[in-house]
């Protein structure tokens, strides 16, 4: 119990610097964000979408591709990639913000994983919190 409890501490010390990034990303992307009314959590969730849709219409493939698998592990996050399939506003230094939000959320990828995969069930394809 212990342990969990310090994961969860850990866990939410990073989400509180990941959360300052998230409002970046939206702030530099005008597009819908997410509705008001989810926990800050999923706010974040939606925008590591967003950001992973966004990375993809700046050509930046790689980062794209680790964010979309982070992404695609919460309905959240894929309704925040779905949310930039019609976006094309992004200019080049748009683009060079979004590459630096990208790199920062990389940085604590595996915890985000470990919450993520513990926190919904996305093998049939719709991801459901367990």
């Amino acid at each position: 119990m212990k342990r969990i409890r310090l994961k969860a501490s850990v866990f939410a010390a990073a989400l509180a610097a990941a959360l300052a990034a998230s409002d970046a990303i939206a702030a530099s992307l005008s597009t819908p964000g997410p509705q008001s009314s989810r926990t800050d959590m999923q706010k974040y969730e939606f925008n590591i979408g967003k950001l992973a849709g966004a990375l993809n219409l700046c050509r930046r493939y790689s980062l794209h591709a680790e964010l979309q698998k982070l992404a695609s592990l919460s309905p959240y996050g894929r309704k925040g990639l779905k949310s930039l399939l019609s976006f094309d506003g992004l200019t080049v230094g748009g683009c060079t913000r979004v590459k630096g939000y990208a790199e920062d959320v990389l940085r604590d990828k595996e915890r985000l994983r470990e919450y993520l995969e513990g926190s919904y069930n996305c093998s049939t394809g719709d991801c459901v919190e367990r």
